[in-house]
């Protein structure tokens, strides 16, 4: 499995599909991976799951509209991140919650 460090993603190609960079290198078990983006209740639920296992994750607030002063600070989507080491538990887990939305 190969990893792209701009977009944080896991590939399979040789080049990665949303930055078009050649330059991948294979994953490492540290590496912190594109995981899902959810809403920020369901986020908070599946952290919350995570940190009980012991999983380490990262969720970056996305804005799906502009930013604008009333609404700075509170994203209603989160980008989840899991470091490629617990991907596949991490998986197991969301799907558990949340419905086989994860292949």
């Amino acid at each position: 499995m190969l990893y792209c460090e701009k977009c944080n993603i896991l590939v399979k190609c040789e080049k990665c599909p949303l930055c078009k960079n050649m330059n991948l290198r294979e994953v490492k078990d540290i590496d912190f991976c594109y995981f899902t983006s959810i809403g920020t209740i369901h986020y908070e639920i599946f952290k919350n799951a995570l940190k009980k296992e012991k999983i380490d994750i990262v969720g970056i607030p996305y804005y799906t509209r502009p930013v604008t002063l009333s609404s700075a600070g509170r994203a209603q989507v989160r980008r989840v991140y899991v470091r490629y080491k617990d991907f596949e538990k991490a998986k197991e887990i969301f799907n558990m919650f949340f419905g086989n939305l994860i292949k």
